[in-house]
């Protein structure tokens, strides 16, 4: 069938010139009369076309058109109140939003122009020297013929879909799933960067169909074409660096693309009845041939010289399968653009290979039946509306009608394949949905029509704005500026340029080219960022402390002195007119003295979250191109961490895996060790060629994922970031990962924790993470980690001190806290009573003062404990402290902004101007407020606002431990059931000790359980200690397990009592206690080496050292038995 039909060439080898007057066309092309006209114009929509404005220094703003000269234009925009006006030399283009539906134009005639520009219209005369065309969208226009490439009629042939930027009723009708990864490209070009993107362009799939497309990637391509059509389809793509035509496990390798080629032009060809179809590069060179038949399916053949394989038919299932007609382009590599899809019906004939269209001649004509009349010479002397009229010069006299209805295009000269240089004259260019596409100047933008100068005419064109897609801008100049030091971001858009401070209320803003600042819009949420840039920061002096109110506000200062237990504290700030601040307003007061370690992995806060160091998790130094990094090896059960890190809005990394493996990365924990529902958990996975990376939902499986190409066991980027409502991740430079977060993607804290993550079963493998990086908040200072433990003993309160809380805690640089109450401070040095003793404390030694909240309210009566002190039930309980939102906002006036400050300083402020040297406002209980403009690196307003920094000093409140109960009378033995049965094993931290003590066998174990509170364990423990000394301490171990005490309460109670020193075990939340069955003290339970419980008594009574020795006597006898 494919050599049935050849080309029909008319070609007449004549030597003419063409005398074109005056062609009326057809009745339907005639002017319409100036009432239809005025009909037209009031129904003319006149709306600015939306978009973004891109600039040359990578902004991106939202907005519509507004107006324009020769030298600028507007750009109305929601950032801004006022429209700013920008000079084209700093514009890249105006992106418009793209039309959901773009009608084929109503115009019958397509004019292509000698630089590949495009207008539509329909055709009134044409001369030597000029053509006249009307225009929907540019009204009636002279062109200069010598400007004209060809005029196309829309209406004739076999097209049947022409894009991206083509000519089709369903243009556009494109569906790139859910992901929305295919996007409009500034050349013209649909793209994608998206791995296993889909593109999908539903369209007629004529019975007999040719589909000529063009496609690019910056890598070589890797893509499928998939055509369907009634539940029938055909599939073409590559593998590796092979073009193969396949159905099922048949296939046929068509070509070879060079690791070097960029570009592919392919034409497929399909006959839908017989299921057979041919495929020919772009030039029409048959690469290969497939047909259908029962038998002999996986067969290649050669015939007539062109390799041909042989599909089995198929149907696919109506179930599973509903997509429409279609035809869909699939990315699988790095990124994948679609410059041109044509659809044509075909005739079955085989494709021809095409020759340079310069040997065919011009002028032509060529005819809807697909044959050319062409290089012609002689004069088309008239039309009667119905058929053009030629006088050949080879045979003058014997003229020839060429009927319009058969003509498709009159060509006078080859259009350039893609487009030339932009002319400095002409620097714009106009793309339109429908195809329109032209160079110019724009003059103007006036009742809602752009005003361009063109270099096809010599009169001005104004173009209607519908379905404009790009207006691309070519106008460049060395003496312009780009201001771009400083970031402002509303909503969810950011733009970069500068603040320039001025005495409004509001921010004003400077962007790249603009002829001047503009106010920003004040009913939208703002968030300004200051330029970091070294150069660009004038030095400020380095706040003494930082003070945590309880509001969330933060203000830097030197302290003056803290009043008689902590009940007001006074701070010297020139920032604000009230300094004094009572105990109830303050979380904490922050010393500045340690900065906090951005790059790499020195900061002191940096530790082993799981494993240990030199086996699990190893650390070391290694030169990553030329520069000197810290790196981490994370070897199966190591975990590396950092309780504070996240103290910013980004994170930047390397990771590699051995050959293959997985990386788990714990994000905003409040400590080292937070459970799995405190964290979110991204999951990036390097297995061969692809990366799995998204976030975790159950361990080891993804709740989300995308899925991106990269090199097997090569490094991997990665970059996170976050603002308060969102997390975004990055890898390779492509975004794979985006979430909200929520209860089940929380964010609680500062922490980081990676860890070599075992998915979907494959087990745990080495992981290497280095060349890590942190943006931090302005004025971040390095906050000593608090081990989790620490953190709860010092958080609980005995029974006996409920009466005498503690109110501070005092952290040092080391991470160690001591609680008591501050007597009294100065910059210089705090005096802090602790229990019965009085410490002082020189202020070098404190990272932080921590003021702490009473305990919550007890939920139902406790039994009465008659062994503590202070330990009547009827006492009144202290209620929970709330705290208050930022008080600036109460009944506030005018414009309110948060402030962030270079020196950590964090307030709210309502604004009575913007400077030009201070910001200045009224800031509630702050008084009035006075910034310098220098100081500023950070402006939020609305709810667009940042993390507080003080959250690490936020939810510091008391708890009263459940302390166990006596028993009553005398104790003694008891009937345990634990007796001959394992003991629990546990594992628990040790008073001054930076090991934990472990239950193992081998050796009598004594464990005691205790308090200092406790009145029988005071008389009992003596006689015990005494009864132990007895033994040698490799056979026996004794161990005094302390229930819910703070460190410094036992350490000030064994320093007063004097006794020899022994194991203290702390059992903070008295987990082992319950696990013994404790339920009252002091319990004592004998652990044989075998470790099962051979002896338990509860309570004291003289004598109950002999009875221990005794029993441990007995086990050590039946051990040398």
């Amino acid at each position: 069938m494919f050599d049935a039909l050849q080309p029909r060439l008319f070609r007449l080898a004549i030597h003419i010139a063409i005398a074109l007057a005056c062609l009326p066309m057809s009745q339907a092309q005639e002017k319409p009369s100036q009432e239809e006209s005025n009909a037209d114009s009031k129904k003319e929509d006149t709306t600015p076309p939306s978009g973004r404005l891109h600039f040359l220094d990578g902004n991106r703003l939202p907005g519509t058109l507004g107006s324009a000269n020769e030298t600028t234009l507007t750009w109305n925009s929601a950032f801004f109140a006022e429209a700013p006006s920008l000079a084209y030399e700093a514009l890249e283009a105006a992106v418009f939003n793209r039309p959901s539906f773009v009608a084929s134009p109503e115009d019958n005639v397509s004019i292509t122009f000698r630089d590949g520009g495009r207008i539509y219209g329909d055709l009134v005369s044409f001369d030597d020297e000029s053509v006249r065309i009307r225009s929907r969208r540019a009204g009636e226009l002279t062109l200069s013929r010598d400007a004209v490439a060809e005029l196309r009629w829309l209406r004739k042939g076999d097209l049947v879909w022409r894009g991206p930027n083509g000519l089709c009723d369903t243009l556009y009708m494109v569906k790139p799933l859910d992901t929305k990864r295919w996007f409009p490209h500034t050349d013209g070009a649909i793209r994608t960067v998206g791995w296993k993107q889909r593109l999908w362009i539903k369209s007629e799939i004529p019975a007999m169909a040719e589909f000529d497309f063009e496609i690019s990637s910056n890598e070589r391509p890797e893509f499928e074409v998939q055509v369907l059509r009634q539940l029938k389809n055909f599939n073409l793509r590559t593998w590796d660096n092979e073009v193969v035509v396949r159905r099922g496990d048949a296939h046929l390798s068509l070509m070879k693309i060079p690791d070097n080629e960029r570009r592919i032009h392919l034409r497929l060809f399909w006959d839908f009845e017989n299921d057979s179809g041919a495929i020919a590069t772009g030039d029409g060179k048959l690469l290969g041939r497939f047909r259908s038949e029962k038998e002999n399916a996986g067969t290649l053949t050669m015939e007539d010289g062109i390799p041909t394989v042989i599909f089995t038919k198929r149907t696919l299932d109506p179930k599973t399968n509903k997509s429409p007609d279609s035809v869909t382009f699939n990315n699988f590599g790095r990124d994948l653009n679609l410059h041109h899809l044509e659809i044509r019906r075909w005739d079955g004939s085989s494709p021809a290979p095409s020759t340079d269209p310069k040997s065919e001649g011009f002028p032509r004509l060529e005819l809807a039946d697909g044959s050319v009349f062409g290089a012609f010479s002689g004069t088309i002397l008239r039309t009667d509306g119905d058929a053009l009229l030629v006088d050949p010069s080879e045979s003058p006299g014997q003229t020839r009608d060429i009927p319009l209805s058969q003509v498709e295009a009159i060509v006078f000269a080859p259009s350039g394949k893609g487009r030339p240089e932009q002319n400095e004259q002409f620097p714009e260019r106009a793309e339109f949905a429908d195809g329109t596409d032209l160079s110019g100047r724009l003059l103007g933008y006036e009742d809602g029509r752009m005003i361009f100068a063109t270099p096809e005419t010599d009169e001005t064109v104004k173009l209607k704005p519908d379905g404009l897609l790009r207006l691309l801008f070519q106008r460049r100049t060395e003496n312009l500026t780009f201001t771009n030091r400083d970031r402002v971001t509303l909503d969810k858009d950011t733009i970069t340029g500068e603040w320039e401070p001025a005495a409004i209320n509001t921010p004003r803003w400077r962007l790249s080219g603009a002829t001047a600042a503009v106010p920003l819009a004040d009913q939208k949420t703002v968030n300004i960022q200051r330029s970091t840039q070294p150069d660009d920061l004038p030095e400020i002096d380095r706040p003494g402390g930082l003070l945590h109110l309880a509001s969330g506000q933060t203000i830097s200062g030197e302290l003056a002195a803290i009043g008689p237990d902590g009940k007001w504290l006074e701070l010297r700030s020139d920032l604000i007119e009230n300094t004094r601040f009572d105990a109830d307003q303050i979380r904490a007061l922050q010393f500045t003295g340690i900065e906090l370690e951005t790059e790499g992995f020195k900061d002191r806060g940096w530790k082993v979250a799981r494993g240990k160091m030199g086996a699990e998790v190893q650390l070391e130094s290694s030169d990553d191109d030329g520069k000197t990094t810290d790196k981490i090896a994370l070897n199966p059960g190591g975990a590396w961490g950092h309780a504070s890190i996240l103290r910013g809005n980004e994170v930047q990394f390397k990771l590699k895996a051995n050959q293959w493996g997985a990386l788990r990365v714990r994000l905003f924990g409040t400590s080292l060790d937070s459970s799995d529902d405190k964290t979110t958990r991204l999951l990036l996975a390097h297995f061969g060629n692809e990366i799995y990376c998204g976030v975790e939902q159950t361990p080891g499986d993804f709740a989300r994922r995308q899925d991106i190409n990269a090199e097997p066991n090569t490094p991997v980027s990665v970059r996170v970031v976050w603002d308060e409502k969102k997390l975004d991740m990055f890898v390779l430079g492509q975004k794979t990962t985006s979430i909200n977060f929520s209860p089940q993607f929380p964010k609680n804290g500062h922490g980081l924790v990676f860890e070599p993550a075992s998915l979907w079963g494959n087990g745990e493998r080495e992981m290497e993470v280095w060349d890590f990086s942190v943006k931090t908040s302005p004025g971040v200072v390095a906050t000593p980690a608090v081990d989790s433990e620490v953190r709860e003993r010092a958080l609980l309160v005995p029974r006996f001190q409920r009466n005498d809380l503690p109110h501070h805690a005092l952290l040092a640089w080391t991470g160690d806290l001591l609680r008591g109450t501050i007597e009294a401070a100065t910059n210089d040095r705090f005096s802090v009573r602790a229990g019965l003793e009085s410490h002082h404390i020189d202020a070098s030694r404190i990272a932080a003062a921590i003021w702490l909240k009473p305990p919550p309210p007890e939920k139902q009566e406790e039994k009465p404990d008659t062994e503590t002190k202070g330990g009547d039930p009827k006492a009144p309980t202290e209620k929970k402290v709330e705290e208050k939102p930022d008080p600036s906002q109460e009944n506030a006036e005018g414009n309110h902004y948060i402030l962030e400050l270079r020196d950590g300083s964090r307030f709210g402020l309502n604004v009575e101007h913007f400077g030009p040297e201070f910001i200045s406002g009224q800031g509630g209980p702050l008084g009035d407020c006075h910034v310098p403009v220098e100081m500023v690196a950070n402006i939020f307003s609305g709810d667009n606002r940042p993390a507080e920094p003080g959250a690490l000093f936020a939810n510091w409140q008391l708890e009263n431990a459940p302390e166990p109960t006596p028993p009553e009378g005398g104790g003694g033995d008891t009937a345990s059931p634990l007796i001959g049965k394992a003991a629990p094993p546990f594992e628990l931290s040790v008073l001054g000790a930076e090991d934990k003590f472990k239950l193992e066998k081998g050796r009598i174990v004594v464990l005691d359980f205790w308090a200092t509170w406790c009145g029988p364990c005071v008389r009992a423990l003596p006689e015990m200690l005494e009864t132990m000394a007895g033994f040698d301490t490799n056979q026996v171990s004794f161990v005094g397990v302390n229930q819910a005490e703070a460190e410094e309460t036992i350490s000030q109670f064994l320093r007063q009592r004097g006794w020899p020193p022994f194991t203290v075990a702390l059992d903070s939340r008295q987990d082992v206690g319950r696990a013994y069955g404790v339920e009252g003290i002091p319990h004592t339970v004998i652990i044989d080496q075998e470790g099962k419980v051979s002896w338990v008594s509860t309570g004291f009574r003289p004598g109950v050292g002999e009875e221990v020795a005794k029993r441990i006597n007995e086990l050590l006898e039946k051990a040398e038995k």
